[in-house]
């Protein structure tokens, strides 16, 4: 019961905290496909993503958020713990992190270059040789 009126409390506490999804913006990797909002983005999208995701890397203000959590999880673990809850909290954190700084490198990756070897013997170039 005491457990069931703990999450109770923190679920109405943490509500707002959650502003409602906006599905056109969740990004998922479908092998080497990039998808927002389930869709492929390919083109001019895929190339705008790509720069603001190489931008994003070099800026200060990505680091500044980065470092923060990771303090903030490193306090929560091992300077402040005093229960699993604590470690819990900061685990979560650190794998918040993690899932930012995938879709970051996954949007800035270059796409694969098609090179002579892997492209379909029909497609080929016969006369040069690629």
């Amino acid at each position: 019961m005491r457990k069931y009126l703990k999450n109770l409390i923190l679920t109405a506490l943490t509500k707002h905290l959650l502003s409602p999804l906006e599905p056109y913006n969740v990004f998922t990797l479908n092998g080497d496909k990039v998808l927002l909002g389930g869709e492929e983005i390919i083109g001019q999208e895929a190339e705008n993503l790509r720069g603001e995701a190489k931008l994003l890397k070099r800026m200060r203000l990505w680091a500044v958020f980065q470092e923060t959590l990771k303090q903030a999880a490193y306090k929560s673990m091992f300077e402040k713990s005093n229960n699993f809850d604590d470690v819990l909290n900061g685990k979560l954190m650190i794998y918040n992190l993690d899932v930012q700084r995938n879709i970051v490198e996954e949007l800035a990756k270059e796409p694969p270059k098609m090179v002579a070897s892997s492209l379909p013997v029909y497609l080929k170039d016969e006369q040069h040789g690629t």
